[in-house]
């Protein structure tokens, strides 16, 4: 039996407590949280040809805000795709088959998921220089 103390009294009580328990971490990023060298060290090659990507492409934009947009917005979906691909913030954990048994279906799924993420975002940055 459980003592009525131990107990949530109310339904706030609960709720914040299964707020706290969630793991939504974006700080350290992707390939800094285990702490190996070996994943650090790719994490900041991939991080670095990242912001590169984002900083170096040219477009046929003439103005200037629409390249600096378009630049960032090849950041964000570039983070989010590897968001989306190694599981960093927990987000898109209720997507079919994202935690699927086999791993060769779980991270082509993955990869897949992280494709949609760039090209929406891609997509709207598209509309919004129109």
């Amino acid at each position: 039996m459980i003592d009525p103390d131990d107990r949530y009294q109310n339904i706030e009580e609960l709720y914040l407590a299964l707020i706290n328990k969630q793991d939504y971490c974006f700080w350290p990023p992707i390939g800094f949280r285990s702490r190996t060298l070996w994943k650090m060290i790719v994490a900041s090659i991939v991080y670095f040809l990242i912001i590169d990507l984002s900083i170096t492409i040219n477009t046929e934009y003439s103005q200037t805000w629409q390249l600096y947009l378009y630049r960032f917005a090849t950041f964000i979906s570039l983070i989010a795709a590897v968001d989306v691909i190694f599981d960093g913030s927990h987000l898109f954990r209720n997507l079919p088959y994202y935690y699927h048994e086999n791993n060769i279906i779980r991270y082509l799924l993955r990869a897949i998921y992280g494709f949609i993420v760039c090209i929406a975002i891609m997509f709207v940055c598209f509309f919004i220089t129109e």
